[in-house]
């Protein structure tokens, strides 16, 4: 059994010719895949807008990810309390609630709207620039129970004169 991870990218349904911005979310859905997850692409409907409006920002984005085999991992939900202009099946897309169904979250916006973070059993925040050093990684998992901080970072750092040796040093600890 695979473990299946939803992230929610930044804004890659209202920038679809955003090639750069896309590959940035593109790389942890590939990267995830690789190591043998199952992925979910949650995009947000952050505004009141037409159907016609998302039937045409789903299909470009779709057609970047369908190269990557991603075409059928869309899942769509409203940001705001206005419902959705349209069944997001009859777009080929997935709902919240298959994609709440996710073992994590991976929250890469931001700005999810917290009751939508709460539908997850466990998500998962990625912040930039862990350990201080410029050049690594911060992860918060959040559970019902606890919040821990992932801390991943590379050993030396090259404005400090010290050249990266490529080792990842990760630890786990307890948030707050």
């Amino acid at each position: 059994m695979s473990i299946t991870v939803c992230i929610a990218p930044a804004k890659t349904l209202d920038y679809p010719k955003g090639g750069g911005h896309l590959w940035a979310y593109l790389n942890w859905a590939l990267g995830l895949r690789a190591l043998g997850c199952q992925v979910i692409w949650l995009e947000a409907i952050t505004r009141p807008t037409s159907a016609d409006a998302v039937r045409e920002n789903v299909a470009a984005l779709k057609f970047c990810l369908e190269r990557y085999g991603l075409v059928n991992c869309l899942a769509l939900y409203s940001s705001t309390d206005e419902t959705l202009p349209l069944d997001v099946s009859s777009i080929g897309c997935l709902d919240l609630d298959a994609a709440t169904g996710a073992d994590l979250l991976l929250e890469l916006r931001y700005d999810t709207p917290l009751h939508i973070v709460k539908r997850f059993r466990r998500s998962a925040c990625w912040t930039a620039g862990g350990a201080g050093s410029g050049n690594g990684i911060e992860l918060d998992l959040h559970t019902s129970m606890r919040c821990y901080r992932l801390v991943a970072a590379t050993c030396g750092n090259s404005q400090r004169g010290v050249h990266h040796c490529g080792t990842l040093v990760c630890r786990w600890m307890v948030a707050g």
